[in-house]
Order: C-alpha cells, then sequence, then structure tokens
C-alpha cells in the first residue's frame, strides 16, 4: 500500500524510495569495480602492458650510453686518423687500412645510469662509403643481453680490414654503429 512516497513492508519497516535507489546505485558501483579489475589482470597476464623505449614515470627509466672509448690494439699498418667520436649509443671509427688483416681494437666503456634494466635489441651499422671488406666484432655485449639497472661494463670493439676482389690497398674508411636498447623484461 502507497502512502505519501513510502513503501509499507510486511513487518513494518518503512523504507523509501531514494533509499531503495541509493542501494541500487552502490550495488551497481561494486559491480563495475570488479568488472575493471578483473580487466586489469586480464591485460597483464597477456603482457599488453609491455613497454618499448624509454620507459618514464616518476624516476624510473633506463638510461644506457656510452662513457669512453679507448684503443687497447693495433695490428698490422692500421692507423687512427681521428680519435672515435661517440654520442650516447652512437660511435664513430675513422680509420685507415693498408692491408688485409689490419686492425685497431677498442674497450668501449658503458652504463645504465637509470633505474629500470635494459636490453641491446639491435646492432646497427651505419656507412658513409659501402666497403664489405670493413667488419667489425663486438665482444662482451651480445644481442638480447640485459645490462641492470646502474650496471657499467667494457666492451671490446675490432674494426678490421679484411680481404676483399672490390678493394686493393689503402682503406680509408669511417664506420659508424649504433646501439639499440629497449625496457628488459
Amino acid at each position: 500500500m502507497w502512502k505519501d512516497s513510502k513503501i509499507i513492508i510486511d513487518r513494518g519497516d518503512t523504507v523509501t524510495e531514494s533509499k531503495k535507489f541509493k542501494d541500487r546505485a552502490i550495488f551497481a558501483l561494486f559491480i563495475v569495480i570488479v568488472v575493471m579489475a578483473v580487466a586489469v589482470i586480464v591485460l597483464a597476464q597477456n603482457n599488453l602492458t609491455k613497454i618499448n623505449g624509454t620507459a618514464n614515470g616518476d624516476g624510473l627509466m633506463w638510461d644506457v650510453k656510452f662513457l669512453g672509448v679507448k684503443e687497447v690494439d693495433r695490428v698490422g699498418n692500421a692507423l687512427e686518423k681521428y680519435p672515435p667520436e661517440y654520442d650516447v649509443t652512437y660511435i664513430y671509427f675513422d680509420v685507415d687500412f693498408q692491408n688485409p688483416g689490419d686492425s685497431i681494437t677498442y674497450e668501449v666503456r658503458l652504463a645504465n645510469n637509470g633505474k629500470l634494466d635494459a636490453v641491446l635489441t639491435n646492432i646497427n651499422r651505419i656507412e658513409t662509403a659501402n666497403i664489405d671488406a670493413i667488419k667489425y666484432y663486438v665482444t662482451g655485449l651480445n644481442e638480447n643481453e640485459v645490462i641492470k639497472a646502474g650496471e657499467e661494463k667494457a666492451i671490446q670493439i675490432k674494426v678490421v680490414y679484411e680481404s676483399s676482389d672490390n678493394v686493393t690497398s689503402d682503406i680509408n674508411k669511417g664506420i659508424s654503429l649504433s646501439f639499440d636498447f629497449a625496457q628488459a623484461n
């Protein structure tokens, strides 16, 4: 029986329409929160929240960069025209080679000064001229290797003139390498 917008319940208690509406709204809000929590769990399990590149968030990021380069070995008549140039994760070597087998090996120090681990995803060779006889070899760091946050590492890069039918002698060649990093899992 209706009486002044009140519902009369058999036990004699009275409940207003607004109270009933509030109860339904709270129940609906609870259901929405449960659905959102389940969605977040599903996304996290499917790795859809993986971050590639530099991650920033309250100072959380990886920060890998070259710290220094020095020559550690020279074979044959190889000459260093200019000291290696480097900037963050890019390095350029300007060398002269006289004969096949000539090489220069450099020690390169790098560090991850960030707060997240980083993984080396790729080493790219960038050239100004295409001479297949000039090769490079990196030791001490492999693709897919993780550099922990705060870790410093010394690697070696060997630039060598290997024999080629296209080139006879006196190779003046610059070679550039860039190291690509991403956030480690």
